[in-house]
C-alpha cells in the first residue's frame, strides 16, 4: 500500500501482491487495520479481482522432495488465512 499512496495519479492497472516476503520466510501476521485500509484503498480505486503471489523461493516441481514439501506447506499456510 505505501507504494500506492506514495504515487500522485496512480494509473497501475496491476500491483503484484506477495503473501508474504517475496524471497520466502515467515508470512506477517494479518492485522485487522491493514486489512480494513486495503479495503478501502481498493475500493476507492475500484481495483479488479485480487490475485495474490506465492514467493518466488517456492518450488512445487522440484526434484527434491523437501522443497516439494517446503512449497506444499507454504501453500496451505497461506490459504489458511
Amino acid at each position: 500500500m505505501k507504494i500506492w499512496e506514495k504515487s500522485p495519479n496512480n494509473r497501475c492497472k496491476y500491483v503484484s501482491i506477495f503473501t508474504r516476503n517475496p524471497r520466502g520466510g515467515k508470512a506477517k501476521q494479518l492485522d485487522q487495520n491493514d486489512i480494513n485500509k486495503f479495503l478501502n484503498l481498493a475500493k476507492e480505486n475500484k481495483f479488479a479481482k485480487l490475485l495474490a503471489h506465492a514467493p518466488y523461493t517456492l518450488n512445487a516441481c522440484a526434484a527434491d522432495e523437501s522443497k516439494r514439501e517446503v512449497a506444499v506447506n507454504t501453500f496451505i499456510d497461506d490459504l489458511k488465512d
